[in-house]
């Protein structure tokens, strides 16, 4: 396991399936170690980047940011309705985060929208 910065490492962010494939946003990491820091709760990468192969099958979209390594999925560790709305909160106050998909258990991220959007699921 190789540590890519303060708080989480390439495992977290390779794809799931096992595959190997790893391509992620340096940017997008500089968000969520800011995010953690603010925070002082473990940030969990619920899904991150993903081959086209795992995106189809976890029913990811056609043109996925996930796909690009500009997305991610996040929930944090002991997520209380409290600090989901502290995270919610900081999440719509970091300009750089185009994207906010909010689901029950996790909250989707990503730089790659042009105009802010925001959707639940």
């Amino acid at each position: 396991m190789t540590c890519i910065n303060n708080y989480f490492d390439e495992a977290e962010i390779t794809c799931h399936c096992g595959c190997g494939f790893k391509k992620f946003s340096p940017k997008l990491l500089r968000i969520l170690n800011q995010l953690r820091e603010t925070m002082y709760i473990p940030l969990y990468l619920n899904s991150a980047c993903r081959c086209a192969k795992h995106n189809k099958v976890v029913g990811g979209a056609v043109k996925s940011l996930h796909l690009v390594g500009k997305a991610a999925d996040i929930s944090l560790v002991g997520m209380t309705k409290l600090n989901r709305e502290v995270l919610l909160k900081l999440i719509r106050e970091t300009p750089e985060i185009t994207g906010i998909g909010i689901g029950k258990w996790f909250i989707h991220i990503d730089i790659g929208h042009g105009e802010r959007c925001e959707w639940g699921y």
